[in-house]
């Protein structure tokens, strides 16, 4: 549990997010969403019902799907299949191009959204 608390106590986020369904994690949300009034989101499956402890000590409960959960590598993977298509004429290589984005696919689109609620870099560009 100290492990839990060590980045709650320091202030270091501004929300967190609870994947596993599990009693032992009551205190430590207890303590986010009190003492340090910051929200606490649980996620679990749809056919999961949350534990009432820590539905109440959550500040929002989201029940999804398990198509709907990717780790880091999931994420970053399906964005790699994004492409930049640039196109020229044949007859003249040199002249203007035209450039396309491929419209992300709903994983991706979820995954750039994920990008865009961290602070730090521009990531308007993605």
């Amino acid at each position: 549990m100290a492990a839990t608390r060590q980045p709650a106590g320091r202030g270091l986020f501004e929300s967190a997010v609870v994947v596993p369904n599990d009693t032992d994690l009551v205190v430590p949300v207890r303590m986010v969403t009190g003492e340090l009034e910051r929200p606490v989101s649980v996620v679990c499956q749809k056919r999961t019902q949350v534990a009432s402890q820590l539905r109440n000590a959550a500040t929002h409960v989201r029940n999804i799907l398990a198509s709907e959960l990717h780790s880091f590598s999931t994420l970053m993977h399906a964005l790699a299949t994004r492409c930049r298509h640039q196109c020229r004429l044949r007859d003249d290589a040199d002249g203007p191009a035209v450039e396309r984005l491929t419209e992300p696919t709903p994983l991706q689109q979820g995954a750039l959204e994920l990008i865009r609620a961290f602070p730090g870099d521009d990531n308007s560009n993605s």
